[in-house]
């Protein structure tokens, strides 16, 4: 990599950690369409497992929200859910259809949001956020929006805080099976302190955001990184 391209990485890690660190999700979203652009060997292991330290970072100091009972069936529907997409993508569907499916999902889970419609809430709700985010998450690397429309409601705390763990637990979990077929080493080590840097200073960023955020705007700000993360999935299919 040459100095401008680690620069860019490091300016678009920055502002991915931010986003996180506001709103409790989003990494993926901003900054895995433009590293994959910069240098393709920086998606998905290395960005994995340095936003591992933003996470953790974020985990420790929104650590009096986290919801144990919410994490808990979150996992729960994660668990199965990242099984079915990896057979989905390996064995049924194209990346391409799975990526349209999704970001539909994701979008009509934003329009409900914005409607009078009260959609339902619970236990049963978050482990089917769970579910969805491990399907979108292991095929197609944006996990992000369908467990966090599921605690849309909840306070901005305890949302980052519970998103956080969350996340920190499904990084890992991913980074283990990736290692186990190969696909991340020791040979990633320098593309990870490339981009650990740009994780430091979104989260210190990010403290000034969540003084702005934690006013109202945290739900908003969701509903907008959400779509986002759909329309992501249909240029990725698209273009």
């Amino acid at each position: 990599m040459s100095p401008w391209e680690i620069v860019a990485a490091v300016s678009v890690m920055a502002v991915g950690a931010a986003v996180q660190g506001g709103v409790g999700f989003g990494m993926n979203v901003v900054a895995a369409p433009i590293l994959i652009q910069i240098d393709p060997d920086l998606v998905p292991g290395p960005l994995l497992a340095a936003s591992l330290a933003n996470t953790l970072l974020i985990a420790c100091r929104d650590r009096s929200g986290i919801d144990r009972s919410a994490l808990s069936w979150a996992i729960l529907g994660r668990v199965p859910g990242a099984a079915l997409g990896a057979f989905l993508l390996v064995e049924v569907f194209s990346e391409w259809s799975l990526s349209v499916f999704l970001a539909s999902v994701i979008l009509v889970g934003v329009a409900l949001s914005v409607t009078p419609i009260r959609l339902p809430r619970g236990r049963s709700i978050v482990a089917v956020g769970g579910f969805v985010s491990g399907v979108a998450g292991t095929s197609t690397g944006v996990g992000g929006p369908p467990l966090a429309l599921t605690l849309q409601h909840v306070e901005p705390r305890r949302l980052r805080g519970t998103l956080s763990v969350y996340f920190l637990l499904a990084a890992s979990l991913s980074l283990v099976f990736l290692a186990a077929w190969g696909e991340f080493g020791t040979t990633h080590l320098l593309a990870i302190a490339v981009l650990v840097p740009g994780q430091i200073v979104g989260y210190l960023l990010s403290g000034r955001l969540v003084h702005v955020l934690d006013r109202g705007y945290t739900r908003p700000v969701l509903l907008v990184v959400s779509v986002a993360a759909a329309l992501s999935l249909l240029i990725r299919a698209f273009v």
